[in-house]
């Protein structure tokens, strides 16, 4: 039989703050209908002596899949909630806002949320320009803060579950699907912390672990758009995407990012010992050994350039941001 007939219709996936699960039916019908096309196949092909490999491999790999997706987004960007809701919908996995960390200066940031960000205001900033000061610091707050929160659930049953993280001008190409993320986690080293989805604009041949996997290299207390590997010799540029138009820039992104709460505290880890910066240069690694970061071989999830921005009462469009923040370090 096909696995259409043998799995029952629900409704249309909704968003779990409403208090609809149809979102987490449908993703565990998926579950199903992969678990019973992969085995299906298995058996069909049971003279191929690779196939009891191939299956305790899937079997290992079901464990870690996407549980849940968080989105940032500020309160004042309604056409950004609004565009990422109405494609979240159309996944099927139960997905959640997480409301971000701003104001209109750094002492308003980090009194923002009482304590929960009042901890932070000793910590040093690397040296960010004036502007968007700020708003750099909101940016890594809100990141730190939902990087902690999945950390948190590392005492529950569900701690290898994989939570997929979006800045609100993430997009989710119309053919993308939750099982080709699940794919794509699935072929990460065992001991992944970090996994990027997008990137701009370039990562380095030297970098590359598996088929689609590329260790998110940094060198230590390197420029914004880490550049400085090409000029020493030790990256050769693959370039993934044009929107920045400067193939030198290296593993710029934190629009689409992959964390478990097994190992999401070695993230925050690796924060705390850290200056307060743009937090995609700072999810970057001097190696493997110092962070398990690690950046897909393309763009499996890309970046909305027609979105506005609010910015405590300041609009931008996404291309006048990139020119403005083109200056950022």
């Amino acid at each position: 039989q096909e696995c259409t007939q043998i799995v029952p219709k629900v409704p249309s996936p909704t968003r779990i703050e409403s208090g609809g699960c149809a979102a987490a039916a449908l993703g565990r019908i998926v579950s199903i209908c992969d678990e019973f096309q992969y085995f299906s196949s298995a058996l069909r092909n049971d003279d191929d002596e690779s196939s009891d490999a191939n299956i305790l491999q899937h079997q290992q790999n079901k464990i870690e899949r996407l549980r849940k997706i968080f989105y940032i987004n500020c309160d004042n960007d309604i056409e950004r909630r609004d565009f990422q809701e109405s494609q979240l919908e159309r996944i099927g996995i139960p997905y959640e806002r997480f409301a971000c960390v701003s104001g209109d200066t750094v002492e308003e940031v980090f009194a923002s949320r009482g304590n929960t960000t009042k901890r932070f205001a000793s910590k040093p900033l690397r040296n960010i320009r004036e502007g968007i000061r700020a708003h750099t610091v909101g940016v890594w707050l809100s990141h730190y803060l939902l990087f902690e929160l999945i950390a948190s659930y590392a005492n529950d049953k569900d701690k290898e579950g994989i939570y997929l993280i979006l800045e609100d001008d993430a997009l989710i190409p119309p053919e993308i699907t939750a099982g080709d993320i699940d794919r794509a986690a699935a072929s990460l080293p065992k001991d992944w912390a970090y996994a990027s989805l997008n990137v701009h604009e370039s990562i380095c041949l030297e970098d590359k672990v598996n088929e689609d996997w590329f260790v998110k290299r940094g060198l230590t207390n390197a420029s914004l758009f880490g550049s400085e590997r090409v000029a020493l010799g030790t990256c050769t540029p693959i370039q993934i995407d044009n929107q920045w138009q400067d193939p030198n820039i290296l593993y710029l992104s934190a629009a689409a990012q992959l964390l478990r709460p097994s190992t999401a505290a070695h993230v925050t880890h690796w924060l705390d010992g850290l200056p307060i910066y743009h937090i995609d240069a700072l999810l970057r690694t001097p190696s493997g050994a110092h962070l398990r970061s690690f950046q897909f071989k393309n763009n499996l999830i890309s970046t909305a350039t027609n979105l506005g921005e609010t910015r405590r009462g300041h609009i931008f469009s996404s291309q006048n941001d990139h020119r403005l923040l083109r200056r950022r370090n």
